[in-house]
């Protein structure tokens, strides 16, 4: 960026006009960098103009006292000419002149201290902005897509992923849409290499009271050490739908049953053991 804004050869050398370079920045970053030119060159608030004449006031004329209101007239002398300068410019030029001043500057003085460096400010801002004006065309306003082009996309993919299912809605409203009837792959209930639709497939096998007491002993496992009441609890009801098998011969009795139906599902008590 600094180097499109920079001259051909010398910044300084006024016989050697300025012309944008071949290969220009983005137009985002010519945008960035123009807010942040445009920034630098805010002038001063008057607070700030105030403590910057102050600070050399009281540093060359500490012993001249003024009537206050030619004081008045001189500080807004000061903010009348040197207005336009920015904060950071002004700071500079104050600590120069502090530095290699013998007298207290005239507001010209102060200005020739950092006018180099505002003049580049500003030609940078006024290249920047040529240079945006010929980057191109501008950015066109975004436009959201009609719901037929969303309809098509996600049809597409939908297509592309055997996802059938779920892409013939999609057709039948695209269809709807730009008034035509569905595709025959809709019509005739599927094609080659189609999922048969969601509703149409066999629902899934309910699990065996075996397996159903099986995952609620695991679970009892994982809870043995740090909710033991609540693992009894969970073997108790996976007793009631799979009783366990007494081996032939021997003298156990089978604890006593817990009041509750044969199908109930795990209750999770919070404060079981506590």
């Amino acid at each position: 960026m600094r180097r499109a804004l920079a001259d051909n050869l010398r910044l300084d050398n006024a016989d050697i006009p300025w012309s944008p370079p071949k290969v220009l920045p983005s137009s985002a970053d010519l945008r960035e960098g123009i807010a942040t030119l445009k920034e630098l060159l805010t002038p001063a608030p008057r607070p700030h103009i105030l403590f910057c004449y102050g600070t050399l006031l009281s540093s060359f004329e500490p012993n001249v006292k003024a009537e206050p209101a030619k004081a008045q007239m001189r500080a807004e002398a000061w903010i009348e000419a040197t207005g336009d300068i920015p904060a950071d410019l002004w700071t500079l030029a104050t600590k120069e002149a502090l530095r290699s001043f013998k007298f207290m500057p005239r507001p010209v003085e102060i200005r020739a201290l950092i006018d180099n460096r505002l003049t580049e400010r500003r030609n940078f801002l006024a290249r920047a902005e040529r240079m945006l004006s010929v980057s191109g065309p501008k950015d066109a306003p975004f436009v959201e897509d009609t719901e037929e082009v969303k309809l098509r996309t996600i049809l597409k993919w939908k297509k592309a992923a055997n996802k059938w299912a779920e892409a013939a809605p999609l057709e039948i409203r695209l269809a709807k849409l730009e008034g035509r009837e569905p595709e025959s792959w809709v019509l005739d209930g599927g094609a080659r290499n189609m999922s048969p639709v969601i509703s149409d497939r066999p629902p899934l096998p309910e699990p065996s009271p075996r397996m159903r007491a099986a995952t609620l002993r695991a679970a009892a496992r994982n809870h043995e050490k740090d909710r033991p009441a609540y693992a009894a609890l969970l073997n108790r009801q996976a007793d009631l739908i799979d009783p366990p098998t007494i081996p032939a011969g021997s003298h156990a009795h089978p604890a006593a049953p817990v009041p509750a139906q044969a199908d109930a599902e795990p209750v999770y008590d919070a404060g079981a053991d506590e």
